[in-house]
């Protein structure tokens, strides 16, 4: 009967480790995702923010005085 209750305490305690493991995996994951989801949103907002406020192709490589002639 003792070796029987060893043997459900190891199993016991493993399976305890087992589940702690899976579930920091999952875990780390979900905080994966979520922080690669709010990394996405905001390169989104800034990309389009940036598209609003940028000039446009022809005025990046002219000088400053063709621009100030041009506006």
């Amino acid at each position: 009967m003792y070796y029987l209750s060893l043997v459900a305490y190891y199993i016991y305690v493993n399976s305890c480790q087992m589940i702690y493991a899976v579930s920091l995996i999952i875990l780390s994951l979900f905080h994966i995702y979520l922080f690669c989801k709010q990394d996405a949103r905001s390169s989104v907002r800034f990309h389009c923010k940036e598209g609003i406020t940028s000039a446009p192709l022809d005025y990046l490589n002219a000088s400053y005085d063709k621009v100030l002639s041009l506006s």
